[in-house]
């Protein structure tokens, strides 16, 4: 049997103020991911051609934790 962990009752405003707020943190994230998006879009568009450039496996770990946060289907 697993313990359940202690919780406090909120109230009904509290809990709101607490959705707008993880739902404004969303936002933020997306737009972000939507701006690195862009960028690295003009960049390969501005290439020559073949010659996109590529993310480096830092630019791509940096990356994924922004597009995770961003939750299931937002990318």
């Amino acid at each position: 049997m697993f313990r359940q962990p202690e919780t406090r009752p909120i109230s009904q405003e509290q809990l709101v103020a607490e959705v707008k707020g993880i739902y404004a943190g969303l936002v933020m994230v997306e737009d972000k991911c939507i701006q690195v998006d862009a960028k690295q879009a003009k960049l390969a568009r501005d290439a020559p051609e073949g010659n996109a450039p590529k993310l480096t496996d830092d630019q791509w770990q940096a990356l994924t934790p922004l597009y995770l946060t961003s939750g299931p289907g937002s990318y």
